[in-house]
């Protein structure tokens, strides 16, 4: 188990638990007060959809306001949705996806623009503070008021790494009121959970706090043949705690922090024997054509991924002046994963990967905003500092196999300690200079500097693999926005928009690269956006579209580099292009329907990759190609009835259904996983403190591979059939269908 953190930072979170349980628990008798955060951060009754509060631009609006295609789950579609972590977010939001391609890999998709090189493409941030890691995307959702989507780039505000979108979670706020949140789950595979939070005054008036708990934990769904145990179990668990400080009634101090604690069993992966029984245009053999699915056959030495965070953040607010205030974000974070993987994935004792992960990052943030009648502006200041160790060791199990390969399948310890500094600046201005016309500008330019110190060697011999020089890079980037809106009538909206969007390039950190093989650029994006916001009926129908466009160029991708090494270099060209609706609908008294389509065609321009047809034999132009994890087609759809049962007991019944068509798993597009259709369902009773729910995931119980990427395979090197290949494809089965009973109990 990681144990980087050690008990110095575990007490003074337990430290601050205890002190805010013992000053709520001496509150109880307070004088209730207007909550400054509802415990289910609802919108005010009677608002609609329309009037959910969001911060999608850093300042508090409704989702009307926004020239942008953006998707809110407020606390209430959290819970009946049963929402957990990135992956449900996904299924309830239109046009986006998350396949997990390691346990240390995540990689989020909005409109097409899918990378599994370096950073996401999609910035993940909570309570506004950017979690800078692929491998702590799967992190647990506990105690959430509010989930932002943002679709397109948002780097003009958020940063280098919003380069497709954003995520913004939001927790839950103190209240002034004492409030319980509680909630235990039982399910199949064993599944256990269970929560609580308790919010409320320490001093009536101006001090706050809210502290909880949450933990989950099941057996697997599959087994692993090789030890006849369990092999994709899970385990979380997931502390937090918060004070909220209000000195003068226009100054505030919030300060949060949560540890979180997972260890979880191997992913259910299997390679699959390349089809085409030859040797493929006379090179190697290869898969073409549909991914099956697998639900047994797995098989390997038990690994899985040990895995600690921690987030400190403070936010400070000045209102200095009527219609001005002063911000401030602090934020501390610390991450530290092991992964242990089976990457033969066979009972033959191989190859295994074992890859540590310590990563730190501090952040700080200065805004000052104005909102006046007819100009609102924002102005700011951002640095952050970020170090990451990255160990990883791939170690061929038998020394006498070692010695049988080519060097490029030996064994191998790689250890980059890198440093990323970034200092920016950022603005932002909205003029409604005409009646029902606003015109918005943003735009933010900042500097990165990366230093990388990479080490290379031989487990086995000890042998340090050379050349590996200390390398550096200076990046200097604007990225401006600009959009054009227009109230065309009272329930009529509609905008234009274009963005510039950037990602900063890296390092090739091998021995077996040349000099000019080391780095590899930046890559740019310019996003074009027509969108339409609607409602209907007083509001019982909304319907919103966007048209958009992506010009990407310089992406970077992975390459085959001339001494063999695989590495990180830029494409050419790409296109992605599509069309978004969005319907939300209450047709009847406690009837809610939510529909999205989205239609994304993203396709390389221009990409050519010599080492496909030099090794392979394969075509090394991949002009017209789609991306990979790039659907074409995505759907998603909700409904949720509620009526009246007897005294004050409801029933509720809701439905959830999400659909993408095929994914490609290489650029090559030489195979791919099916489209597939995933359904959950809830069925339940409530009234004001108890709500007693069945619930079903995975309803029609899909079991198409859940992503599937083209590999090395050393066990198709050394075993038989004779003639694999080195590369096979490598998938993941997904959760089988499964049910559970939960039992949540709220006061406040």
């Amino acid at each position: 188990m990681v144990n980087r953190f050690g008990g110095t930072k575990y007490m003074r979170l337990t430290a601050l638990l205890a002190t805010s349980a013992s000053a709520v628990a001496l509150s109880t008798s307070a004088a209730a007060q207007q909550a400054k955060a509802t415990e289910d951060g609802e919108a005010e009754a009677g608002g609609g959809t329309n009037t959910i509060v969001v911060t999608a631009r850093l300042r508090e609006e409704t989702l009307r306001d926004i020239p942008a295609s953006v998707t809110a789950l407020d606390s209430e579609t959290i819970e009946r949705g049963g929402v957990k972590n990135i992956e449900d977010v996904a299924r309830l939001t239109p046009g986006l996806s998350f396949v997990s391609l390691s346990p240390n890999f995540s990689l989020p998709v909005i409109r097409g623009l899918s990378t599994n090189v370096g950073e996401s493409n999609v910035g993940f941030f909570i309570d506004g503070v950017y979690q800078g890691s692929r491998s702590g995307m799967d992190r647990p959702l506990a105690d959430v008021e509010r989930i932002e989507v943002i679709k397109g780039p948002q780097v003009a505000l958020y940063g280098r790494n919003a380069f497709g979108g954003a995520i913004n979670v939001i927790t839950r706020a103190p209240s002034d009121t004492l409030a319980f949140n509680g909630s235990l789950t039982l399910g199949e595979g064993d599944r256990f959970e269970g929560s609580a939070f308790l919010s409320g005054p320490l001093v009536d008036g101006s001090l706050y706090a809210r502290i909880g708990v949450s933990h989950s934990q099941r057996d697997g769904f599959y087994t692993n043949e090789l030890t006849g145990d369990d092999l994709d179990h899970r385990k979380s668990t997931f502390y937090s705690g918060s004070l909220l400080w209000e000195p003068t009634p226009t100054l505030t101090f919030d300060l949060r922090g949560n540890l979180e604690d997972t260890a979880n069993g191997d992913s259910p992966g299997y390679f699959i024997l390349n089809n085409d029984p030859e040797l493929f245009r006379g090179r190697s053999q290869i898969y073409l054509g549909e991914v099956p699915s697998m639900d047994s056959g797995f098989a390997v030495t038990p690994g899985g991924v040990d895995r600690e965070s921690m987030l400190w953040s403070l936010t400070g607010k000045w209102e200095f002046a009527e219609g001005y205030e002063f911000s401030s974000i602090t934020s501390l974070s610390e991450l530290e994963t092991v992964a242990n993987i089976d990457n033969d994935y066979s009972a033959a004792p191989l190859s295994y990967q074992t890859q540590a992960i310590e990563q730190d990052w501090f952040s700080q943030e200065l805004r000052t905003a104005y909102s006046g009648a007819d100009f609102d502006w924002l102005a700011g200041l951002y640095y952050s500092k970020e170090e990451q160790t990255d160990d990883n060791l791939q170690l061929v199990v038998n020394p006498a196999i070692e010695n049988l390969l080519p060097g490029s399948l030996r064994s191998s310890r790689l250890v980059n300690v890198e440093e990323s500094e970034v200092m920016a600046v950022f603005g932002s201005v909205a003029w409604r200079f005409a009646p029902g016309w606003t015109i918005d500008l943003a735009g933010r330019y900042f500097r990165e500097e990366k230093n990388l110190k990479p080490f290379q060697e031989n487990p086995y011999t000890g042998v340090v693999l050379d050349p590996n020089p200390d390398l550096a890079l200076t990046d200097e980037f604007f990225t401006p926005s600009v959009a054009l809106s227009w109230e065309a009538a009272d329930n009529i909206k509609l905008y234009a928009s274009v963005a510039k969007g950037v990602k900063s390039g890296g390092f090739n950190a091998l021995a077996n690269v040349t000099a000019d093989e080391r780095f590899y650029d930046a890559e740019s994006s310019w996003n074009y956006e027509l969108g339409i916001k609607t409602s209907w009926a007083d509001d019982r129908l909304l319907v919103n579209g966007a048209l958009f466009r992506i010009d990407w160029k310089d992406q970077i991708v992975r390459s085959l580099g001339s001494l063999g090494a695989t590495l990180n270099a830029n494409a050419g060209k790409t296109t992605s292009q599509g069309f978004e609706i969005e319907v939300l609908a209450n047709p009847v008294s406690n009837l809610d329907l939510a529909l999205g389509y989205t239609f994304n065609d993203s396709s390389f321009d221009e990409y050519t990759f010599p080492a496909l047809g030099l090794a392979f034999g394969l075509d090394p132009v991949l002009d017209g190609n789609t991306l990979q994890y790039a659907s074409r087609h995505m759907f998603t759809g909700s409904a949720q009835y509620q009526g009246r049962l007897a005294g004050d007991w409801d029933w509720f019944l809701r439905g959830d259904l999400a659909y993408r068509s095929k994914q490609y798993g290489s650029t090559t597009n030489l195979f791919w996983v099916p489209g597939q259709t995933h359904a959950n369902l809830a069925a339940g009773l409530e009234n004001g403190n108890w709500t007693f729910e069945f619930w079903v995931r995975n309803l029609l119980e899909e079991d198409a591979p859940s992503v599937s990427i083209q590999q090395r395979n050393l066990g198709s090197v050394v075993l038989p059939p004779a003639g694999q290949g080195v590369f096979r494809v490598l998938s993941f089965a997904p959760e089988p269908r499964n049910a559970g009973v939960t039992v949540r109990y709220k006061f406040r």
